[in-house]
């Protein structure tokens, strides 16, 4: 078995970390993965790359969270994303790399400055649950186990 190289090492750990990233955050896998891939491989194999993780990751929280499955969520974010996804691999093909790889540091740095600007919004409230089911309690609050104070003299 041939050794594994330092950028495939390297290549893994990050994957892995923007993954972390991605679960904790909920979004944020490809922001991460994207510039630090490019890197290492030419942007149409980086572009892949994350494109064959989204969809591994986005299958298993298919199967993990299926109830929660809404079709038209897909028909209105998943075939626009596909349809994207092939104009801008058709242009990874054609384009030099150097200009790929500033309009994806303008459009990253885009994003960055849309997020901080949005840092106050707010996530609407969850629909009401069906009749017949009983909604999911909130967790007890956390309790902290503090050493107890000496009494005060």
């Amino acid at each position: 078995m041939p050794p594994l190289s330092d950028h495939l090492i390297l290549t893994a750990l990050l994957v892995l970390a923007a993954s972390f990233t991605g679960a904790a955050a909920g979004f944020g896998s490809a922001t991460v993965m994207m510039p630090v891939l490019s890197l290492f491989v030419p942007v149409p194999a980086a572009l892949l790359f994350t494109g064959v993780i989204h969809l591994c990751g986005n299958l298993w929280k298919v199967i993990l969270f299926r109830k929660g499955f809404s079709a038209r969520l897909v028909l209105g974010f998943g075939i626009p994303g596909i349809a994207a996804g092939f104009a801008g691999a058709s242009l990874a093909g054609v384009l030099p790399e150097l200009p790929l790889k500033r309009i994806l540091g303008i459009f990253l740095l885009g994003y960055v400055f849309f997020l901080l600007a949005k840092r106050n919004r707010t996530v609407p409230a969850p629909p009401p649950a069906p009749a017949g089911h009983r909604p999911v309690p909130p967790p007890p609050p956390r309790r902290h186990h503090a050493r107890p104070r000496p009494p005060r003299h």
